[in-house]
């Protein structure tokens, strides 16, 4: 009677470990690409950040279109296109809007393992255009090996206790 209270004890250790674990797993998987630039009104764009993100939500972009336009790319076939929010105007708390020179961009794209480049147009023009390499699963462990620790570790709880409790 007192091994199968313990076989439930550490069944109920291991459900209360994955339950607070799934969450984090889940988020890890859902890839964003992170890209931070710089628009100029002359159209030079200037990349500042494009990095793989483990987790994250995507930017929410205009529905309707606008001057510039973001397309992601494999095999010269379009996967995804959206439109940008690109703005030359700052808005004080009091007087008329600013004009600048450049405008910042913090985007989040969604991830697809076969994209191959990014372009950004103004128009039909083509301003930027950015080539992807392959992912690298080793840089993407290194980099967030506190998700790979916590998966290894509900691994092996899970089989120590299916092994000895079970």
């Amino acid at each position: 009677m007192i091994k199968i209270s313990c076989t439930y004890g550490y069944i109920a250790i291991l459900l209360a470990i994955s339950l607070l674990v799934l969450p984090s797993i889940a988020l890890a998987l859902t890839n964003v690409y992170r890209m931070d630039l710089t628009i100029q009104k002359d159209d030079t764009v200037k990349l500042k950040i494009f990095e793989l993100l483990p987790s994250g939500s995507i930017t929410k972009f205009p529905t309707t279109p606008t001057d510039y336009s973001l397309k992601m790319l494999s095999k010269n076939e379009e996967i995804f296109k959206t439109y940008l929010d690109v703005s030359f105007e700052a808005w004080p708390d009091q007087g008329p809007p600013i004009q600048l020179d450049e405008a910042n961009l913090y985007l989040r794209l969604p991830y697809f393992e076969n994209v191959e480049k990014i372009e950004i147009y103004h128009g039909e023009k083509l301003i930027f255009s950015h080539g992807i390499t392959g992912f690298n699963w080793m840089e993407f462990l290194i980099k967030y090996w506190v998700y790979v620790l916590v998966v290894v570790l509900t691994i092996t709880i899970f089989i120590v206790v299916k092994k000895y409790y079970l």
